[in-house]
This record gives structure tokens, sequence and C-alpha cells, in this order.
């Protein structure tokens, strides 16, 4: 039975890499915004045009700290891939400008003719719309946001998106409603008197325990990036977690690395209070132990970029270890594996001409010289630089 697994897996393994060897290239793009219920993905590209993707649900896992790839086949935009184990079928794509919300949809009088009337809010306004075929499905979708791609600040011609890829079409004509009401602040937040200790790949934040009888959410975004929330719904901003406590540890972050987090609150009619930016850097302070520990560290350097080669180094362990594995991806293609002898404590990779400009992980991994001896392991991320 094992073997019958372990054979089915090379086999979806092989299928996954012909997908990506058949494209006929990879576009690395930044993450924006994505909603995981609806399967539709913001995206920013090299030259800060920023496109909405509608993919399958088979891609979930996407961050807006880490890039994603399209991967293109002719003058057509086929899968995306979040992961090397993770790629995806896109359904539709194309320029985005802005998140609208949809109030109602105005039934016409005459009802052998379809609907194509409806109102929405956009930018503090409200208008009223006539959208063309396309959006017969804009009914399934009133309260809830859907986005438009515009030429400067008028809808006219306007493309409208609905979520989940259940339509595409042309805003015919507009016709300005109202503005609307939106409060400087909805709620005063509860969030006050924020500390935070930043140790040790993780952030522990403390606020004072509100005085009044809300039942309060409190709401925890961070990102690599910084970001204004305002361009965002509060279910959209990037790592988003929760705590019904006044007190929150965010884990696994790399030290002497910035983030920037964002605390809001919500409470029990929905209201959100405006969120707080901190800027936050942790840093190691003390020696982690585990079982079998590494006291010295083990850690891989990019040591120099030459003309020819990147020099990657690492500590020589060759008391411990009897060979090592090591790894390397290209914009997250695996090149090569290979297994080298201990006595190693760096290695070259030639600068090939198509690695111009793109993205590298090399990964090493030790093979112990006794049964339940001490293993290393690391891995090291860079980008090339475009020269020009």
């Amino acid at each position: 039975m094992k073997k019958i697994h372990l054979f089915l897996i090379a086999i979806v393994l092989i299928f996954s890499f012909s997908a990506i060897t058949n494209a006929d290239y990879t576009e690395k793009v930044r993450v924006i915004k994505f909603d995981t219920k609806n399967h539709d993905l913001i995206i920013e590209r090299s030259d800060g045009e920023r496109l909405l993707i509608q993919h399958n649900r088979q891609c979930g896992s996407m961050s807006t700290e880490f890039p994603v790839f399209l991967i293109w086949e002719g003058d057509k935009m086929t899968k995306l891939k979040v992961a090397s184990n993770e790629i995806c079928k896109i359904y539709n794509y194309g320029p985005y400008s802005d998140d609208i919300t949809i109030t109602q949809r105005i039934k016409d009088p005459n009802f052998l003719v379809s609907d194509h009337l409806a109102e929405i809010e956009w930018s503090g306004k409200k208008y009223e719309i006539d959208y063309g075929d396309g959006c017969k499905y804009l009914k399934d979708f009133i309260g809830e946001i859907a986005y438009i791609s515009t030429e400067g600040n008028s809808l006219n011609n306007a493309t409208l998106y609905l979520p989940r890829n259940r339509g595409e079409c042309t805003v015919n004509s507009d016709e300005y409603v109202e503005d609307v009401e939106i409060p400087e602040t909805v709620v005063e937040s509860p969030i006050q008197n924020i500390s935070y200790k930043a140790e040790n790949n993780e952030v522990v934040f403390y606020w004072s325990d509100p005085a009044d009888d809300v039942k309060w959410v409190y709401l925890i975004s961070r990102s690599r990036y910084e970001i204004d929330p305002d361009d965002y719904h509060w279910r959209q901003m990037p790592f988003l977690r929760y705590s019904r406590t006044n007190t929150y540890t965010a884990k696994t972050l790399a030290n002497d690395k910035t983030y920037y987090f964002y605390l809001s609150a919500r409470d029990e009619d929905g209201n959100v209070a405006p969120w707080q930016k901190l800027e936050i850097t942790p840093t190691q302070t003390t020696v982690a132990f585990h079982n079998n520990p590494d006291v010295e560290g083990f850690e891989i350097e990019l040591a120099e970029r030459t003309d020819d080669n990147f020099v990657l180094s690492w500590p020589n362990k060759s008391e411990d270890s009897r060979k090592y594995m090591i790894q390397f991806f290209v914009d997250g293609k695996r090149q090569y594996l290979k297994i080298i002898d201990s006595s190693y404590d760096g290695w070259e990779i030639p600068i090939e001409p198509e690695y111009q400009g793109k993205s590298f992980r090399f990964e090493l991994r030790s093979l112990s010289r006794e049964r339940f001896g001490q293993k290393y392991s690391d891995g090291i991320y860079w980008e090339d630089e475009i020269e020009n």
C-alpha cells in the first residue's frame, strides 16, 4: 500500500512539473489582498499595474509577505502558482482599480426587459449605474464587495467584475445620487495603552482592559509591507488573527526584520474601530535550547556575488555530519538536489544569463554520523537585482 501511495504522489508531481515546464514563462508578482471565500486575488506587477485574478479554490495559502507567480502560455495567463505543490487554474483576470459595494438592484418596471440597473457605493458616493450583459448574477451580491477597472475618476465605460467569477460587464452609464455619510469614527477603539515585547521570533502585545461591558473581538493584522487599512475591508486585512482577551502573541517571526502590525476591534453590532499601526522589529535576546541543541548555531550566508557565481558558506560541521543534502531553487522551481561530502563548508552557484532578476532559495540538511546524532539544517532566500 505504501508503494502505491508513493507511486500516486510521484504521478501528481510529474503532472505538476509538466504543467510548469509547458508554460512559456512565469511572472513574479506581489500579493496586495485576497479573499479565500470568493477565490479573488489582487496582485501588483513590477510596473505597478494591479490585476484582479479569479482562480480555482485549490489556491488558498497566499500571504502578503511572499510573492506568487503567474504562469503564462503565449499571451494568456493560465495558472496561479502559490508554491511548488499549490498550482491552480485562473478562470478570469483583468485590470483592477478599486472595490465597490453593490447596495441594491433596481427592478425594471417592464418585466419583459432584463434588469440592468443597480445602485452602488464607490469612493464615498452613491451612484445608479446601467450595466451591460454579463452581470446577470448581480442580484446574488447585494451588500457585498465587487471590483471595477476605471479610467480616471469616472464610472462611465468602467469594467465591473462580480465576485467568484460570476460575471463581468461594462458600465454603460452612471448617475450620481448622493454622498455616503461615513462617520469619522464608527466606534472609539477599546485598545488603549498598548505595550509590547519583541524578542526571539515573536511579539507579545498587551493593552488596557476596557472598562465597559462590551464584548469586543480584537483584530490583529500584520504585513511585511506598510499598507493603508482604508484600502481593505476588515476581513481582507493580511494575516488577520483574533483575540477575545487584551493580549496577543504573534509567533514564528524572523528576527531583525521589520513587521507592520495593525490593531483594531469589532463590537457585538459589527462596528469596527479605527486601525492603529505599529512598526516592530523582533530581536534575538536569548539562546533557545531544544533536544539535541545546536548551541553554536548554524546559518547559511550569501558570502558574495562574483561576476560568475553566487558564493554561499556555512559553519563546518564535519565532526557530526557524514553528508550534506543540498537543494537549489530558481523562482520556486528546483534546479537540482545533490548529496555532497561533509567536508564542504561552502558552495558556488554559477550565474546563468536567464537568472537575471529572479529569486533563489538554497537549502541544506545534514546527515548525522550517528543514529541519533546532531543534525543541522538551514535555508537562505535572495533575489538578484536587475543590472542596468
